[in-house]
C-alpha cells in the first residue's frame, strides 16, 4: 500500500533507488557506522562502569566472609584454667604437694597443653578455610575484570542488533534523525547486560 502510494508521486527510478538506498542502510551502512560511533562513544564508558561494579561486588563477597572463630566460651574457660594453674598460689600447692599430682598419674600441665594445642588448631583451620574462600573470590574478581571489555563489545553487538532498524534510520537520514535508541544507546547496551545473556556466554567460554 505504502509503496503504490509512492509510485503515484514518485518516479519508479527514485522510488528503486531509495528502496535500495534502505536495503544497503540496514544490511550493511546501519551495523558498520553503529559500531564505529558505539566503539568511539560508549565502549569505554562501559567497560569503566562494569569494573567499577565487578570491583564493588568483590569486595561485597569478601566482606560477607564468615570470619574465623572458635567457640568463645571454650576459649574463655581455657584461658581461665591457664591463668589459674600459673598463678603463684598453684605454684605454691604444687611445691606443698610435692609432684603427687605426676604420682598419681594426673598430667595437668600436658593436658591444659593438649587443650590449647586443639583450640590452636581449630584456629589456624579456621583461619586457613577463610583464607581460601579470600582467594577463591579475589581470583573471580580478577578474571572478571579482565573479561569487561569483553562483556561490553558482547553486549553492544547485541543492543546493535536489537536496534539496527533505528541505526538504519539514523545513516538512511544521513544523521538527520536521531532516534531516542541512538542518542541513549548506553541504555541499550546496560538493558542487555542486565539480560544477562553475555555473562552466560563469558562464563561457558
Amino acid at each position: 500500500m505504502l509503496i503504490s502510494l509512492f509510485k503515484d508521486v514518485a518516479p519508479p527510478v527514485v522510488l528503486a533507488g531509495g528502496i535500495v538506498w534502505a536495503g544497503a542502510n540496514y544490511l550493511l551502512i546501519a551495523p558498520k557506522i553503529a559500531e564505529r560511533v558505539v566503539a568511539a562513544d560508549h565502549l569505554d564508558q562501559c567497560r569503566a562502569d562494569q569494573e567499577s561494579l565487578i570491583a564493588q561486588a568483590g569486595k561485597d563477597a569478601v566482606a560477607g566472609l564468615e570470619l574465623p572463630s572458635i567457640d568463645p566460651a571454650q576459649e574463655l574457660a581455657l584461658r581461665q584454667v591457664e591463668g589459674l594453674m600459673n598463678s603463684p598460689l598453684m605454684g605454691w600447692a604444687r611445691g606443698a604437694s610435692q609432684g603427687m599430682d605426676r604420682m598419681l598419674g594426673i598430667d595437668i600441665d600436658g593436658t591444659l597443653a593438649a587443650a590449647r594445642e586443639q583450640v590452636e588448631e581449630a584456629r589456624r583451620a579456621g583461619q586457613a578455610s577463610f583464607d581460601r574462600a579470600k582467594k577463591r573470590l579475589e581470583e573471580k574478581t580478577k578474571t572478571q575484570l579482565a573479561s569487561a571489555g569483553d562483556l561490553c563489545t558482547c553486549a553492544a553487538g547485541e543492543a546493535i542488533e536489537q536496534t539496527r532498524t533505528d541505526w538504519a534510520l539514523f545513516t538512511g537520514s544521513l544523521t538527520l534523525y536521531v532516534p531516542a535508541t541512538v542518542s541513549g544507546f548506553d541504555r541499550e547496551i546496560g538493558t542487555v547486560l542486565k539480560a544477562g545473556a553475555c555473562q552466560d556466554r563469558e562464563a561457558s567460554s
